[in-house]
């Protein structure tokens, strides 16, 4: 059987402790030294102290009891203090409590044992109680700054899985895009993978008069919250700047100068935008530094030229249309720098070439 004391069971605790927060779990078939190792914890102001009468009783009491620290005598009949370590430290939830293990054993491989069990720390009998409530302290505090991290840790995570979802909402939705290949034909598919959970890539398509639609593929610099946040930036005035009979270089330039007052030293984006004339064939287009698409028509894949200076670098900067005829059949593809970093079957980069592999020699409905 298990006692559980209510928190601060001594009068002379201090119930101002620091410690209040935690739960011991006092392991010893002794029940004298048991009670003396209890009453140390609970006069240090640990809050809620649990005594096991054995190994079996303190491994059976771990998933109710959910210590923050346990204070372990080694031998004991049945289960002994190296075999709760063991299975202590086997149990995912509790890899990291630490286990301080008072034993009579002295050779140094013996306590060399305890922490090869999975000890934290290790003393000697009989107990010395300012020892005890030394590296009770030292351990409780180490405890409470890894749940404070774990804490931090677990609201920043709600905190960007919410920015993730605003950020995949700032995609075309798929109604846009069959809306669009019903009314002109033209289909668009698209495909966002962040390296980490927020990223500065991004992708649209605006419908415009005429049977035209344009199309802009975006990456920044850099990853997590600050590329994000550049990406709610840009997407808002892409929202603001982009109007009928806007050409992509004139889009690009407007968007230039927006930024370059935006973005602090030495952020940028390199961008592609494209006007797809459905009824023409043609492809109208500028970049800024953005990867060269490939344009894979009946004549077979090429990349097509975008260069230009990166968005937020320059105020003066100017950027400059290209056509090419896009017939029905034709496709284009464009991406991040990503598609060629990456690693094929057998380890080695697929590198541009390998890029270029996959596209037949002639372009297909």
């Amino acid at each position: 059987m298990s006692n559980l004391r209510s928190k601060h069971p001594d009068p002379h605790a201090d119930r101002r402790s620091p410690w209040g927060w935690a739960t011991a779990l006092v392991v010893d078939d002794d029940p004298i030294s048991r009670a003396i190792i209890a009453r140390l914890v609970a006069q240090l102001g640990v809050g809620t102290v649990v005594e096991a009468v054995d190994g079996l009783d303190g491994v059976g009491r771990l998933e109710a009891v959910r210590p923050d620290i346990v204070i372990l005598d080694v031998m004991m009949p049945g289960l002994d203090g190296f075999e709760v370590c063991r299975r202590i430290r086997a149990h995912a939830d509790f890899a990291d409590v630490p286990i301080l293990v008072q034993t009579g054993l002295t050779a140094a491989d013996e306590h060399l044992e305890c922490f090869r069990a999975g000890a934290s720390d290790v003393v000697s009998k009989p107990i010395r109680p300012p020892e005890v409530l030394a590296r009770l302290k030292v351990h409780l505090e180490n405890r409470r700054m890894i749940r404070d991290l774990r804490d931090a840790h677990s609201r920043m995570a709600t905190e960007l899985e919410g920015a993730r979802k605003m950020q995949a909402a700032l995609l075309p939705r798929l109604h846009l895009l069959d809306d669009i290949r019903d009314r002109t034909g033209l289909g668009i598919e698209g495909l966002v993978v962040p390296s980490s959970e927020l990223g500065g890539d991004f992708w649209g398509v605006i419908p415009l008069d005429d049977g035209q639609v344009m199309f802009y593929t975006v990456d920044f610099s850099g990853h997590g919250v600050t590329a994000a946040l550049n990406t709610f930036r840009l997407h808002t005035l892409i929202g603001e700047t982009a109007t009928g009979g806007l050409e992509p270089a004139r889009f690009l330039g407007q968007l230039n100068q927006a930024l370059v007052g935006l973005l602090p030293r030495g952020q940028f984006a390199t961008m592609f935008c494209a006007i797809v004339d459905t009824r023409h064939d043609r492809l109208l287009w500028s970049s800024a530094g953005a990867p060269p698409p490939i344009l894979a028509t009946a004549g077979g894949p090429r990349f097509i030229d975008s260069s230009g200076v990166p968005l937020g670098l320059r105020a003066n900067s100017t950027y400059t249309n290209r056509i090419a005829p896009f017939p029905s059949g034709a496709r284009l593809f464009a991406s991040r720098d990503a598609r060629s970093e990456a690693v094929a079957g057998a380890g080695d980069r697929v590198g541009e070439s390998g890029v270029m592999a996959l596209f037949p020699s002639t372009a297909e409905a």
